[in-house]
This record gives C-alpha cells, sequence and structure tokens, in this order.
C-alpha cells in the first residue's frame, strides 16, 4: 500500500527538524556568539559609564568641607538637604507628570481618529507626526524658540486675544517660561505616544464595535466597555515612554526654559560645564536615575494590580 505523500513529507520535515536541534545542542556556543556583539555593545556604553558615575558620585568632593577620604554619602546629603536643589527635583516631575498628562489626552484622541481614516491619509497624518523624531529636535525648538516670542504667531495671537476681551496690555512673552517647556515637551512627546496608541487600537476588531452598536449601546457605551478597557495596554505604555523622556528632557528646558529654573538634566549640565564639579554632576545623574526607575517599578506595579484586577473582573 502507497505511503501517503503529506505524511512523507511531514516525516521528512520531523527528520530535518530534529538534526537541526541536535546540532544546535552539541554546538551551543554559536547561539551565544550572536549576542556577544549586542552584549559588549551594552557593557561598553551603559554598563561601564554607570559604573563611573556612580564611582565619582561617592567620592570626596573639594567644595564641600569637613569631608571623610575615600567613599562617602556627602554628596548625596548635600544635594538633598538644599532646597534649591530639592526644588529642582520636584520642578522635573512636575513637568514630567504635566507634559505626559496632555500628551496622552492629546494622543488618545488623534489615535481614535486615525484608527478609522483611510490608510493613505493615515500614513500621511503619521508621517507630519512623526517629524519632530526625524528632523531632531533642535529644528522643531528652534521653530518654537521663534513661536513664542511676543512677536511671534503665538505671541501675536495672545495680544490679539487681549484686545479683544478688552483687558489691559501684558507682555505676552512665553519663551523661558515653565509653559514653554511644557508646550515643547508634548510636542516631542506627542509622536510616541500616538504610535503605541494607535499600534494597540488597530488591532481592536471592529465587529466588537458594530455588535455592541447592534445590541443598543451608544457610542460613550461602546467606548467605556471596548475601546478604553482594550486600548489600556497602549495607554499604560505611552505615559511609561512620556514620562520617561520628560523626566530626561534636555533641548526643551534649556532652550525654551529659564536658566534660573533648571530641571535635573541642566542641573547636571551646569555642575558639569559651569562649576566642573565632576562630583555633583555624577550625583544629581544617580538621584535622576533613582527616581526614574523607582517610578518605572511603581508604575509596573500598580500596571500589573490593575491587570489582575480587571481579569477577575472579566470572569
Amino acid at each position: 500500500m502507497p505511503v501517503p505523500t503529506h505524511q512523507i513529507d511531514q516525516e521528512q520535515h520531523g527528520s530535518l527538524l530534529s538534526k537541526v536541534k541536535t546540532r544546535l545542542s552539541i554546538l551551543p556556543w554559536n547561539i551565544s556568539l550572536l549576542l556577544l556583539p549586542a552584549g559588549l555593545f551594552f557593557f561598553i556604553f551603559m554598563i561601564i559609564p554607570l559604573i563611573v558615575v556612580m564611582y565619582y558620585s561617592l567620592q570626596p568632593n573639594i567644595l564641600l568641607e569637613e569631608q571623610d577620604q575615600g567613599f562617602t554619602l556627602a554628596n548625596f546629603a548635600y544635594f538633598l538637604s538644599r532646597t534649591y536643589y530639592v526644588q529642582t527635583i520636584f520642578r522635573t516631575l512636575r513637568f514630567a507628570l504635566i507634559s505626559t498628562f496632555f500628551s496622552i489626552i492629546i494622543g488618545y484622541g488623534a489615535s481614535l481618529v486615525l484608527r478609522r481614516v483611510s490608510e493613505s491619509l493615515g500614513n500621511t497624518a503619521i508621517l507630519i507626526l512623526t517629524f519632530p523624531i526625524l528632523s531632531g529636535p533642535i529644528v522643531t525648538i528652534m521653530g518654537w524658540m521663534i513661536m513664542l516670542t511676543s512677536g511671534g504667531a503665538i505671541g501675536q495671537g495672545l495680544a490679539f486675544v487681549r484686545s479683544i476681551l478688552g483687558l489691559e496690555k501684558a507682555s505676552t512673552l512665553l519663551l523661558g517660561t515653565d509653559t514653554a517647556v511644557i508646550i515643547g515637551m508634548v510636542h516631542f512627546n506627542l509622536a510616541f505616544v500616538i504610535l503605541n496608541l494607535l499600534n494597540v487600537m488597530l488591532v481592536i476588531p471592529s465587529e466588537l464595535e458594530e455588535a455592541a452598536m447592534n445590541l443598543g449601546a451608544n457610542r460613550w457605551q461602546v467606548f467605556r466597555r471596548i475601546i478604553w478597557p482594550l486600548s489600556l495596554p497602549g495607554v499604560f505604555s505611552a505615559t511609561l515612554i512620556s514620562l520617561a523622556l520628560s523626566m530626561n528632557a534636555f533641548v526643551n528646558p534649556t532652550y525654551l526654559g529659564n536658566d534660573s529654573r533648571p530641571v535635573m538634566t541642566t542641573q547636571i549640565s551646569q555642575f558639569m560645564l559651569t562649576s566642573y564639579n565632576w562630583q555633583m554632576a555624577s550625583t544629581t545623574s544617580v538621584i535622576l536615575l533613582t527616581i526614574s526607575m523607582l517610578i518605572v517599578l511603581l508604575y509596573n506595579t500598580l500596571f500589573g494590580r490593575a491587570a489582575v484586577i480587571r481579569k477577575g473582573a472579566t470572569k
């Protein structure tokens, strides 16, 4: 009795697969070699610089009095005991939270619209939205610097609105204010937020919405019961990315902000380039890194608990 062709193909495929597994088990170093370039790159350009920064942060600072020789935590104690530097920490957190809030609100609305437009129009809109990434932050910052002056488009628009409302004349210069920094952060973060949210929303089946509306649900109920719960993973990831970008933003606060109101990144730059205090610059870097890691850990914990609660509610 002849053997079916598909059975022969399955047997050949199984024997070939077993041979490949046998060779891989005999030569495991072949697989590890593929990870070697990435591992070396990560170790040289990430781990070693972090070790150096940690080392300098624990070194005695010649600008501080009464310090013991060897490793010391005096730099951290000095930084955290000064009101000026503590305000810098809270200012950095405030900018990050406010810019993330507006980025999520604006990005979520834009993603809801983009998921319903045609593919060609959606691709064009995404290309426009990702312009800050493609052009680099300096180009967009220069544009905002022009627009946020008193003679810029935004400044003249504010002056026109004040004249219509009969308000007293006042300076419409936004450059150098906290508002300008937040505007620049939101503009830069929007591309990352929209791409994350849109990727999640595009995989939500439209049949679920149609079925809900056929059963009598209105648009608000469809959004609250279907779109919002299914898009939460994208909201969480976009929020985390926006927070990380805002916490570590340097170009926006430097060019749109005020030197008298620094954030953590600009404070590091001042320590390095103005006072040449590498110990305090490293200390500030370690504090910023620690705060960022704590935010990520806290956020992942809250997201994990929310996911568990959501799964329990669906059972």
